[in-house]
C-alpha cells in the first residue's frame, strides 16, 4: 500500500480509517471492501484508490472520481475482479475514464484465468533479455523457465526453473509452485504455443495476463511479456524454453 493519508467512502460518503485495534481475522479493511467501500490513499507519490469491483461499490466510486479531480497524480488503480488488477495513471481524465470503463463492465464474468494475446514485438520495448531471445533463439539457463513433453501424459511439465526468471524471481525455483502446475487453467491457457513453437522450430512471442496466487496467498492478475523457444534436452525429449518479464500488457478484460 501506498504510504500517506487514508480515507474511505462509504456508501458515497468520506468517513474515517478503520483503527488498528479494530482488524480482527478477517481484518476489517477486507471486510469493507466486501461491503463496497473504497480506500483512497493521498500522499507524496501520488493517489491510490482500492476497491472489490463486484461489491455495491457504485456510489463511493462516483464519489471517488469527484475526489480525483483535485488529487494528485499519478493515480493507482488497485481494483478486485476475481483477482487484484494494478494499473497507474498519469492524467486525472485517464483515470477517471478508467473508474467509468470498470462500473459499466463490473458484472462481467471471466470464464477463463489467463489471457494470451499476440503482439507485433517490432512495437514493444522489450527488455534487452527478452530481445535477445527473440532475435538469437537462445537464452541464458538462469532466465529461462524449461517446460517439457512428457509423452505418457501429453502434457507439458515443468522441468527447470532458473533463478532469475520471472517466476523463480517471486516463487523460487521449486517446480511444484503455483504457476508451473500443469493441469490449471493457467497451464492449459499458456501452453498452446508450445506445439507450434515445436513444429515451426521458431521462437514465439506474446502477452500474458494470468490470475496467479502470489507467495502473500492472494490472487493477482499478473502482466507479463514471454519469448517462448524450441529445445530438445539430451535425450532427445521436446522442450521449450520461456523467457518472461512482467511488465504492462495490451489486454483489457474489464
Amino acid at each position: 500500500m501506498m504510504r500517506g493519508q487514508i480515507s474511505w467512502i462509504r456508501a458515497g460518503v468520506l468517513d474515517r480509517a478503520p483503527k488498528k485495534e479494530d482488524t480482527p481475522s478477517p481484518t476489517l479493511e477486507e471486510k469493507c471492501f466486501d461491503s463496497g467501500d473504497v480506500r483512497i490513499v493521498t500522499g507524496e507519490l501520488g493517489t491510490e484508490i482500492k476497491w472489490k469491483v463486484q461489491t455495491p461499490c457504485f456510489s463511493s466510486l462516483l464519489r471517488a472520481v469527484h475526489f480525483l479531480q483535485d488529487a494528485k497524480p499519478p493515480f493507482i488503480l488497485r481494483f478486485h475482479a476475481f483477482g487484484w488488477f494494478e494499473e497507474v495513471y498519469r492524467e486525472t481524465w485517464t483515470a477517471i475514464k478508467r473508474i467509468e470503463e470498470i462500473l459499466a463492465r463490473g458484472d462481467r464474468h471471466f470464464f477463463s484465468r489467463a489471457f494470451v494475446q499476440e503482439a507485433d514485438p517490432h512495437s514493444m520495448c522489450l527488455s534487452p533479455v527478452l530481445r535477445h531471445a527473440l532475435e538469437k533463439n537462445e537464452a541464458e539457463d538462469d532466465y529461462v523457465v524449461e517446460v517439457a513433453l512428457d509423452e505418457v501424459t501429453h502434457q507439458y511439465v515443468v522441468d527447470k526453473v532458473g533463478s532469475k526468471s520471472a517466476i523463480g524471481r517471486v516463487w523460487g525455483t521449486i517446480t511444484s509452485s503455483f504457476p508451473c502446475q500443469p493441469t490449471s487453467k493457467y497451464g492449459d491457457a499458456v501452453s498452446e504455443a508450445y506445439d507450434r513453437v515445436l513444429k515451426t522450430g521458431k521462437p514465439h512471442y506474446d502477452q500474458v495476463l494470468a490470475a496467479l496466487r502470489l507467495p502473500d496467498n492472494q490472487v493477482h492478475w499478473v502482466p507479463y511479456h514471454r519469448v517462448v523457444l524450441p529445445r530438445y534436452r539430451e535425450d532427445g525429449t521436446p522442450a521449450v524454453a520461456i523467457v518472461s518479464e512482467f511488465v504492462p500488457v495490451e489486454i483489457k478484460v474489464l
